[in-house]
């Protein structure tokens, strides 16, 4: 059973117990269990989320409204965990509370891409802080699209060995074919990437294929209906690389700068029409 599942179950369990104060006392394995809880990191989280709604949901004086913000602030303070999933939820409320109380030009760049960070991970990584993260990003970046089938599918997952695990087997043999061709074509190792090329995926769109996904130094673009342009991005929008790209190449190579490892946006754009997705580009080991 994943952790998430854990922590939606004991929350189900404590709203229960907190309800019947009879019931959670009847039996000492219920009392334990709420002790237990008290004193958790899940029960730290859901205290700040009480006290946060109270604050979002308020309408009253400038003062009351400052003791709300202290109290939640206070609470989110308590937040202590050893899983970056937990301490994600701390870093977005600091993030909401801060909007909250100062505006959005309160949040610094630093900030902001930390923030970008979070909602581009994948759920069952990141928790459900991510979805948090994605509405405070939707202050600044509205227009983002987030494809989590393809996210998760190359993303570690919390009870996994940090490999790249392919989670939908739907991708295979299609990985598969693009692997084999990539292969013939450039000559590339099967262990240059680290990677089996089983688990590489590939982004399809209509007849235009871009691969491997995950990235070291390069990627391939192939099956291109006419010549256009390549443009990488960084998930504050920042454009990293453009390269023009030409139709007729069985499969073009488009050379990767140094770059920290994460999640990058890209477009493929043509005459009338352009492509975009998500590349994982993975350079250095962690």
């Amino acid at each position: 059973m994943s952790k998430s599942c854990i922590i939606v179950i004991t929350l189900i369990c404590v709203i229960k117990v907190q309800t019947i104060y009879a019931l959670r006392n009847s039996s000492l394995i219920l009392t334990n269990f709420f002790n237990n809880y008290a004193n958790s990191t899940i029960h730290d989280i859901t205290q700040t989320d009480i006290a946060m709604n109270v604050l979002f949901d308020f309408k009253g004086s400038e003062i009351e409204m400052v003791n709300l913000y202290n109290e939640a602030v206070d609470e989110n303070n308590n937040i202590s965990s050893n899983n970056d999933y937990e301490l994600y939820e701390q870093t977005i409320n600091n993030f909401a509370l801060r909007l909250t109380r100062y505006g959005k030009d309160s949040i610094s760049e630093l900030q902001k891409t930390e923030l970008a960070f979070i909602a581009h991970l994948c759920p069952f990584v990141g928790g459900s802080a991510v979805y948090k993260a994605r509405v405070l990003w939707g202050v600044y970046s509205p227009i983002t699209q987030y494809n989590d089938r393809l996210t998760c599918t190359q993303g570690q997952n919390k009870n996994g060995d940090n490999g790249y695990v392919n989670l939908d087997s739907l991708y295979e043999e299609q990985t598969n074919e693009e692997a084999n061709k990539l292969t013939q074509l450039q000559g590339i190792n099967n262990n240059s990437y680290k990677v089996d090329f089983i688990k590489i995926a590939t982004d399809k769109f209509e007849d235009i294929l871009v691969y491997p996904n995950p990235a070291r130094d390069a990627i391939f673009i192939s099956d291109l209906p006419e010549d256009g342009e390549f443009e990488l991005s960084d998930l504050l929008g920042n454009t990293i690389l453009k390269q023009t790209i030409k139709a007729g190449v069985a499969a073009q190579k488009v050379l990767l700068p140094v770059l920290p490892n994460g999640i990058y946006s890209y477009k493929i754009k043509l005459s009338k029409n352009f492509y975009s997705g998500k590349l994982n580009i993975l350079q250095y080991e962690k």
